[in-house]
């Protein structure tokens, strides 16, 4: 009987691709990544379009880096360059310098440029002029401040203007490569700008800055927030202002105070000097100039610190002296030559700069002039702390007692000098002053009580033998407390 099989399985079959439909599929893929690249490319147009329209309204034109690179592309001789952050911006007229040595200087300094970039100014200086000395004038607070963002940026803003463009993706990258703002958000104001360095936010402002912009009206934008400062020549900018002879005991200065010198500027000094020994280009390196209470207040940090300073410049080669320490019968700062504690007003910038001519006059004609400093020993600082023959700035410490508040004044000035004080007291109901003890010898006056909550004083100071005779003076409001002195 024949026995039946069962059929093989037939193998199963895969259906045939449908070309008509896989080919649409890829070209759909392809047609939404272009879709989202064409999109993401808009909005990266249209983010940097806003950026530079932005850029063009908010960001200051006329700014005071930028006035310093405009008008040193337009020299055409340049022998001596000054160099540092607000120091030499505000403190050295060069036409002032040059009418001693007969010199063509300008001024690179910038307010809050940091060492690094000083060293850029200068290495641009060498390479188009033949330079015949550099003078960096440097502060405390040069070595002390971390190098900032703000001050870079507007820097390397204004170099780039009037460059090739190499020169200025140079510059550029060197900014972003900075280790001090390399992997930080600081790095990013480098592609918006306006964030941190803008004009006041009115209509008014705004449309004046555009239109100084599209006009090239550099020097007329440059009024626009000025202030009290105002461009003059040749890279240099004075204030127009003197000091108040007010001074209370929340001082203008002291940031820096107890903190030790930024490695990075350390290096950057170096650099600089090591650059200038290198092209045989003779600098000098200048302590900026203070007022006799901003010396004082740094005391010992600013002796070690400065010394520090020192001790780089003449290790390579550079000339270093302290205008600070400098006899007063060779020039005398009095008060009416600042701005504020820690630099001159215009007039204070003339005297400096001829000073600082006629020193490296002496110094190039072979002649020494370290006589004419006080030193950084003791013996030398206590000399210096000696010859301030006029009050510089004053304080007060007091005490509130059962019969009213005992004031004690304290007043700067060199330890031999005599010091007369006045005591006023403010009476509001007749919107006057009324003088409670004329001047004398005695620093301490009690405020008796009266009815009020408190008392509002002016207390004024003066040297009765100093050359320079200016009254210092402050106010205040003093609160009676609940717990009283029993003194």
């Amino acid at each position: 009987m024949p026995t039946s099989r069962t059929p093989p399985a037939s193998p199963i079959e895969t259906p045939p691709r449908d070309e008509s439909r896989a080919v649409p599929r890829a070209e759909e893929g392809r047609s939404r990544r272009g879709r989202r690249l064409a999109t993401a490319l808009v909005a990266i147009a249209a983010v940097i379009l806003i950026d530079a329209l932005l850029c063009l309204a908010l960001e200051p034109y006329g700014a005071h880096s930028e006035l310093v690179w405009h008008d040193y592309r337009q020299a055409k001789h340049v022998d001596t360059v000054f160099l540092g952050s607000s120091y030499a911006a505000y403190d050295i007229d060069p036409r002032a310098f040059d009418k001693v040595l007969g010199s063509s200087s300008y001024n690179f300094g910038s307010p809050g440029q940091t060492l690094d970039n000083t060293l850029a100014a200068l290495e641009t200086a060498a390479a188009d002029h033949d330079l015949a000395r550099a003078v960096l004038c440097i502060g405390y607070e040069s070595m002390a401040g971390e190098p900032y963002i703000n001050s870079a940026l507007a820097f390397t803003q204004s170099k780039c203007l009037g460059e090739s463009p190499l020169e200025a993706v140079a510059d550029v990258g060197r900014l972003v490569c900075n280790e001090q703002f390399f992997g930080k958000k600081d790095s990013l104001y480098c592609a918006f700008p306006w964030i941190y360095n803008h004009v006041t936010y009115t209509p008014e402002v705004v449309r004046a800055n555009v239109q100084n912009r599209l006009n090239g009206n550099i020097y007329e934008a440059s009024k626009l927030e000025a202030g009290n400062w105002q461009y003059d020549a040749q890279g240099f900018g004075g204030m127009r202002a003197t000091m108040e002879p007010q001074n209370t005991h929340d001082q203008q200065f002291g940031a820096y105070k107890d903190v030790p010198f930024c490695e990075a500027n350390v290096r950057s000094l170096q650099q600089i000097c090591a650059f200038c020994q290198r092209r045989g280009i003779p600098l000098y390196v200048v302590g900026a100039l203070y007022t006799p209470s901003a010396v004082r207040f740094y005391g010992n940090d600013y002796v070690k610190g400065m010394t520090q300073v020192q001790t780089i410049a003449r290790d390579a080669g550079a000339t270093y002296f302290d205008l600070n320490l400098l006899h007063r019968d060779v020039m005398d700062p009095g008060l009416s030559f600042f701005f504020d504690p820690l630099h001159v007003n215009n007039e204070g910038a003339v005297e400096v700069g001829s000073t600082i001519a006629t020193l490296i006059q002496r110094i190039e004609a072979g002649e020494p002039v370290d006589e004419l400093f006080y030193d950084y020993s003791d013996a030398g600082w206590q000399a210096y702390l000696d010859s301030v023959e006029f009050v510089d700035s004053i304080d007060y410490e007091h005490a509130v007692t059962n019969e009213g508040i005992l004031v004690t004044t304290i007043a700067q000035t060199g330890s031999k000098t005599p010091i007369e004080y006045q005591f006023e007291r403010y009476d509001p109901s007749r919107d006057t002053w009324t003088i409670v003890r004329a001047y004398e010898k005695d620093p301490e006056f009690l405020y008796t009580r009266d009815d009020a909550d408190s008392v509002r004083i002016r207390i004024s100071a003066h040297a009765t033998n100093g050359k320079q005779d200016q009254d210092r003076w402050l106010e205040d409001t003093i609160t009676y407390e609940e717990d009283v002195d029993e003194r």
